[in-house]
Order: structure tokens, then C-alpha cells, then sequence
């Protein structure tokens, strides 16, 4: 039975990562242009956004994740406590995918909003609706 060193092991799980990554990607993927199929076909986009991302911290984080961001920065942002930043903030707009994780190094993601959000001009939107979101 052959063994496997260190190094090969350390290649195998590097490899694994990018595996996930990339799987999570064709996710978020599939799940927008699922989304964007059946928004074709019925509301306005925009509405749907607003629906999902319904308060001024919900658009506030998609502003600022129009770059790759941590949870950390997006605490530091939104000012939220670090254990909270999931449930409050990450896990509703990544379940409703207009939020992905583009990224995960060790024990830290990033986030990125959804492509499409530029265009149909969410920041202005979102600027528009909430006037003190201050980004």
C-alpha cells in the first residue's frame, strides 16, 4: 500500500479548496441565472432586490461588497459584533444569492455581491432609498 507524503497530501487538499470554490461558484452561479430566468418572466428586478435586502444595512454590505470583503471588514463596516455578521447579514444575502463567497483562505472567506446587481444600478438605487447609507 503506497503512502502519501506531506507534501503531496498539503497538494491534494490545496486542490480540494479550489475544487469547493469553484463549486460554490457554478452554485451561486446556477442560482442566479435560475433567479434571473424566472424574474424575466415576472416583478421587476429591482423590487425583488429590495425585497431580499430589505433594510439599510442589508444594502449598505452590498454596496461595499461590490469588492471582495471579509466578515471582518463587513463588521467593521456595518458594525455588527463578529458573531452576529452570519445570521444577520451574510447568510441572508448569500442564501438568496446576491451575495458570494468568491474566495476562502484558511479559516476566512470573502463575500462579493452578485454581478448583475451593477446592472440594474443598485448603488444608486439603494443611495436613493436609504439617504444616509454613507459609502
Amino acid at each position: 500500500m503506497d503512502t502519501i507524503t506531506r507534501e503531496e497530501f498539503n497538494e491534494i487538499s490545496e486542490d480540494l479548496k479550489k475544487i469547493k470554490n469553484d463549486l460554490n461558484t457554478v452554485k451561486a452561479n446556477t442560482q442566479i441565472s435560475a433567479n434571473l430566468l424566472s424574474i424575466l418572466h415576472g416583478d421587476d428586478i429591482a423590487d425583488i432586490v429590495f425585497t431580499i435586502a430589505n433594510t439599510e444595512r442589508l444594502c449598505k454590505a452590498l454596496i461595499y461588497c461590490s469588492e471582495p470583503r471579509t466578515a471582518k471588514q463587513l463588521c467593521e463596516v456595518l458594525g455588527v459584533k463578529a458573531p452576529n455578521i452570519r445570521k444577520q447579514v451574510i447568510d441572508k444575502l448569500v442564501s438568496a444569492s446576491l451575495l458570494t463567497v468568491v474566495d476562502t483562505k484558511g479559516r476566512s472567506e470573502t463575500y462579493q455581491r452578485a454581478l448583475f446587481l451593477n446592472m440594474i444600478n443598485f448603488d444608486s438605487l439603494a443611495r436613493k432609498k436609504y439617504s444616509e447609507i454613507g459609502l
